[in-house]
């Protein structure tokens, strides 16, 4: 994988994950009476994921040799 393709990646994963973090935050739990059932736990999750995943990335591409 080439450098700058990477370091696209690592930032859409980081901010991309935020953003989807902050939408499953948002969305009612089942025990609100919303019906939504466990959609905003799998959201916020998925976007935690994504934080994580971008970060270790971004450890990774520090060290890589340019």
């Amino acid at each position: 994988m080439q450098i700058t393709a990477l370091d696209k990646l690592i930032w859409k994963l980081i901010l991309g994950g935020m953003l989807v973090f902050s939408v499953g935050w948002f969305i009612p739990d089942a025990s609100a009476g919303a019906g939504a059932g466990g959609l905003g736990w799998l959201v916020w999750a998925a976007g935690a994921m994504a934080v994580v995943v971008g970060v270790v990335l971004f450890f990774v591409r520090a060290r890589m040799p340019d």
